[in-house]
């Protein structure tokens, strides 16, 4: 069933229209390859992933009477309760920002609910005449964030060479010093699901941490594995899983979504030769545009050293914003939002020995 919010700009009738599952799985990602710039937490695959945890998915459309479509949104529900849904848009949405406005409206028609909150994290590069549209629209920037909207990006049009000479003297080193421990590079098998999930756990332990990627959720991205979800893997001579990283794809657009390295692993420098290694398969792959995910040289110095080294340029994304139909409902969800991080700002000064949540986290 398709349901559609009609409006008029510049004399055209346009509208955004929420496309069932089976539609999507025939024309999403032909569809939203066309804009120039595309998070891949936006595709079809991504769709699955949140479906996979019995999330309602909707598949949003903008589109001109002519068929022609010029925004597109994947978003999922978070929340419902007592007539009010509470909806996240991961990366997204694509296309132009100005038709973004009736995106709640479109939504809360299609769910069928008093009032709607909508929270987008953006992965466009920030702009002044992206922020400016934003503006007009209604939407307003999210007063307290979840993350870094920095991000560390390489640019794999370039040559293999001149990627290396990129690099710092250290890193190249380690990638060196990496070579010397026969290391074997590959995709991750199927059966190997355990093994990146154990794996992912020591790295949080040893670094006191929690994550928000919890089992189930490294489960169901494992099975949702294919063109656009990719786990790629070092291990040891004797299959002895030593680092990991999950990287998604849209068209000429990669992003990394996790990553982690065992103790062993650290020790054998699986991370620069892996890394090295998924750069080398994405640019065989016609990926251009590489984002290492979200860098915070404060809170998170280790990893943000890692990534710049690689040769990363620093991005500032659009980062997150906020809408909804009843206005009481944003001040709501700030309200709380500031509550839980007050609290848990608290809990890490009284204790110190706990684990705190990952900054900068997708």
């Amino acid at each position: 069933m398709r349901r559609a919010c009609a409006c008029r700009f510049w004399g055209l009738r346009v509208s955004w229209t929420i496309i069932s599952e089976d539609e999507a799985r025939l024309h999403w990602d032909g569809w939203i390859k066309q804009f120039d710039f595309t998070s891949p937490f936006q595709s079809f695959a991504m769709g699955m992933k949140q479906k996979a945890f019995n999330r309602v998915i909707c598949f949003c459309v903008f589109r001109t009477e002519t068929g022609e479509v010029k925004s597109m949104a994947l978003c999922f529900v978070k929340h419902r309760a007592a007539g009010f849904a509470f909806i996240a848009c991961q990366g997204g949405p694509a296309g132009d920002t100005e038709y973004w406005g009736g995106l709640p409206q479109a939504l809360k028609k299609h769910l069928k609910v008093i009032g709607l909150y909508l929270r987008m994290r953006c992965d466009m590069p920030r702009g002044q005449g992206l922020l400016d549209s934003l503006q007009r629209t209604g939407w307003q920037a999210v007063p307290e964030t979840a993350g870094s909207n920095r991000t560390g990006v390489l640019d794999l049009a370039t040559d293999l060479d001149d990627l290396k000479k990129g690099m710092t003297d250290r890193w190249r080193e380690n990638l060196r010093l990496s070579a010397k421990s026969n290391l074997v590079l590959r995709h991750c098998e199927a059966w190997e699901v355990d093994a990146v999930i154990a794996s992912h756990l020591e790295m949080t332990d040893r670094k006191k941490f929690s994550s928000t990627m919890t089992a189930d959720r490294i489960r169901a991205l494992f099975n949702c594995r294919g063109t656009d979800i990719q786990f790629l893997c070092a291990a040891s001579q004797t299959g002895e899983l030593l680092a990991f990283r999950c990287v998604l794809t849209l068209g000429t657009q990669a992003v990394d979504y996790i990553a982690a390295t065992t103790q062993a692993g650290r020790k054998q420098r699986a991370s620069f030769a892996l890394l090295w290694h998924e750069i080398q398969y994405l640019k065989a792959r016609g990926i251009r545009d590489y984002d290492l995910g979200g860098i915070d040289a404060v809170n998170n110095p280790g990893v943000t050293q890692f990534k710049m080294g690689a040769g990363c340029e620093e991005r500032v994304l659009l980062g997150e914003f906020e809408k909804s139909t009843w206005a009481p409902m944003q001040r709501f969800v700030s309200l709380a939002l500031r509550a839980r991080m007050t609290l848990a700002a608290w809990l890490s000064k009284e204790e110190p020995g706990e684990p705190k949540e990952a900054r900068g986290a997708r």
